[in-house]
């Protein structure tokens, strides 16, 4: 049965992926609603950059707003930098190590460790998210990725004010949705996670035949077992 579902997998996964390069070729051709909602926001972002343009504004606020454009522009270029990226990919690689190493009955010294460690993470993770609104806030609150992100952050400004209550566990745990912003770093690993949500989208009423036949073949063989023993 194994073997079954490693080769359903397999031949599903490389069906999957001809149809994912074909998809290539047709999409610029056709839209999704993400893809139209993407477009309405960047639209919409356009109109309020021009408003803002056409105001009647004195020479102070010209020059206020040309200020503004040049600390949003240099704050986008630090934030999409290479070491940027590098620094924020081993942030949230430490931060879930951070969580792992928790246990229960750890000694103290390892606890104010981890602590400080935390504070030290959530810091970075902190200045991250205010260069990236500076930079874009129209792409930052339209990317989920970025939402994710920001939920995590407010969870672990909680997490960190409720040290001492038993809720805890609850905004800790938040912190292992950071590893959804690896996939984003690493786009082959982003490609190849959603052609394997499609085979299994594609695959799953098979599997479920295979659980019901497993399921039954189990029922009718647990009298001869039990007469067995």
């Amino acid at each position: 049965m194994t073997n079954v579902i490693a080769v359903v997998l397999t031949t599903q996964f490389n069906l999957s992926m001809q149809r994912h390069q074909q998809e290539n070729v047709t999409s610029d051709t056709f839209q999704t609603p993400k893809h139209r909602l993407y477009a309405f926001l960047r639209e919409l972002q356009d109109k309020i950059r021009r408003r803002m343009e056409t105001l009647p504004l004195g020479p102070r606020g010209r020059r206020m707003l040309q200020i503004w454009r040049r600390i949003s522009s240099r704050a986008k270029s630090i934030v999409e930098s290479e070491v940027v990226e590098t620094i924020i990919f081993v942030s949230i690689c430490a931060s879930v190590l951070d969580l792992a190493l928790e246990h229960h009955n750890q000694p103290v010294d390892m606890t104010k460790a981890l602590y400080g460690a935390n504070i030290i993470l959530n810091i970075v993770f902190v200045l991250e998210m205010i260069m990236r609104i500076i930079g874009d806030v129209f792409h930052y609150f339209r990317d989920l990725l970025s939402l994710l992100e920001f939920i995590v952050i407010i969870s672990s400004a909680v997490e960190m004010l409720l040290t001492h209550t038993g809720i805890l566990a609850a905004f800790r745990a938040l912190r292992v949705l950071r590893l959804m912003r690896l996939i984003k770093s690493l786009p082959y690993l982003q490609k190849q996670m959603m052609i394997l949500m499609k085979t299994v989208k594609h695959s799953a009423s098979l599997f479920l035949l295979m659980g019901i036949f497993i399921f039954i073949s189990g029922q009718w063989t647990r009298p001869l077992k039990l007469a067995d023993s």
